[in-house]
């Protein structure tokens, strides 16, 4: 059984994704599925959205715990997303 990341860097998906632009919601599953791995369930469960717009990354957050942490370590987090997901057009992240 193929992964989900395998589906998304077959041709035909990216020749969809192109073709439809939806360059910008790819990038968005992407960094969504490194979120669900980088953080644990309880945690990811507070994030309600996640947005990229211009080069920011916004994320809608439920839990103040979590939005002074991600805040705390907003550049370490963007370091890591850029190096897992291969999304380099990130300039800022704004934690709401």
């Amino acid at each position: 059984m193929r992964k989900k990341r395998e589906y998304l860097s077959s041709e035909l998906v990216q020749s969809f994704v192109k073709y439809h632009k939806l360059e910008d919601k790819v990038q968005i599953l992407k960094i969504r599925a490194f979120l669900r791995d980088y953080l644990d369930d309880s945690f990811y469960a507070e994030i309600s959205s996640v947005a990229l717009v211009d080069g920011v990354l916004s994320m809608r957050i439920g839990s103040p715990l979590l939005k002074n942490d991600l805040r705390r370590r907003k550049t370490q987090l963007l370091d890591k997303i850029a190096t897992q997901t291969d999304v380099a057009e990130i300039t800022d992240l704004v934690i709401l």
